[in-house]
């Protein structure tokens, strides 16, 4: 199958072991979160007609920092197809909008950015995933880019995506009033369609 599906998300982002202290202290224990299906383990179901469906897993989502990301990423370069449809949730928007403004790609068909983090927030700093917030190298892409963001997102403030609605003119943007950070969605239907269509 040449047409390949590539879905990673991040998590919390840390400078060094106290701030990851700090957030372990801070974050409260839901037995739940885990346990329930959304959107993204139901992807495969919801695409597997079409496409091959591939979840990476990164390293140490807990204490996440960007060199240690983008050496797990690169491993899947072997596994991609004639055309990729790159999917990422939160923290690693800013991943993917870094990495593809500081690297040249070629074999690309959609990029699907839900929630990308832009800017630090008060209880979130990017870190090692700041990055060039002109985006010039990124612009390549921005026609075949869908970024979905939420109103009611407190993780990533709604500032982010209009921020990128400035830089990114030429890119699709899908707001949504009461989805938050999408994490509890048990499917994602607009983000279907748009991959289908």
């Amino acid at each position: 199958m040449n047409k390949k599906i590539f879905i990673i998300w991040g998590w919390v982002e840390a400078s060094n072991y106290k701030d990851f202290e700090e957030y372990l202290l801070w974050e409260e224990f839901n037995p739940y979160v885990e346990k329930a299906k959304n959107w993204k383990d139901n992807l495969l179901l919801d695409l597997w007609e079409w496409f091959e469906v591939i979840k990476v897993p990164m390293p140490n989502k807990g204490f996440a920092e960007y060199k240690y990301w983008k050496i797990m990423f690169e491993k899947t370069f072997p596994y991609f197809g004639e055309e990729n449809i790159l999917i990422w949730h939160s923290l690693w928007g800013a991943f993917l909008l870094k990495y593809l403004n500081e690297n040249n790609w070629e074999n690309i068909c959609q990029i699907h950015l839900i929630a990308p983090a832009v800017f630090d927030t008060p209880n979130e700093l990017l870190w090692s995933f700041r990055f060039d917030k002109n985006l010039e190298t990124f612009k390549k892409f921005e026609e075949i880019t869908f970024v979905y963001h939420s109103k009611d997102d407190d993780v990533v403030p709604f500032f982010d995506l209009e921020y990128l609605q400035k830089v990114l003119q030429k890119s699709n943007f899908e707001i949504f009033e009461n989805k938050w950070h999408f994490i509890f969605e048990e499917h994602f239907e607009e983000l279907v369609r748009n991959i289908r269509e």
